[in-house]
């Protein structure tokens, strides 16, 4: 884990991916993150060429002799016992 924590993975498998122009079958390890839906790890960072722009939400990847840009949508996610 990121804080250096260790952790059974659940299962790993391969997923279909697929995101705006990218589609791509990506290795992944499933285990429960409790506030996280997917992590993206570093291979994946690495293996795409990945460049974030934290000012406007992007990231740009390299994918087939293409470059992809992403955008995200940032949702905060409260429990439902928070007061807003």
């Amino acid at each position: 884990m990121p804080d250096g924590r260790s952790h059974v993975l659940d299962a790993t498998d391969a997923l279909d991916v697929g995101i705006g122009g990218y589609q791509e079958l990506v290795p992944v390890a499933v285990c429960d993150l409790n506030s996280y839906d997917v992590t993206i790890g570093m291979r994946w960072h690495e293996d795409t060429g990945a460049r974030i722009n934290y000012n406007n939400n992007k990231i740009t990847i390299k994918h087939k002799r293409n470059s992809i840009t992403i955008k995200a949508t940032l949702v905060s996610i409260l429990p439902q016992n928070c007061i807003k």
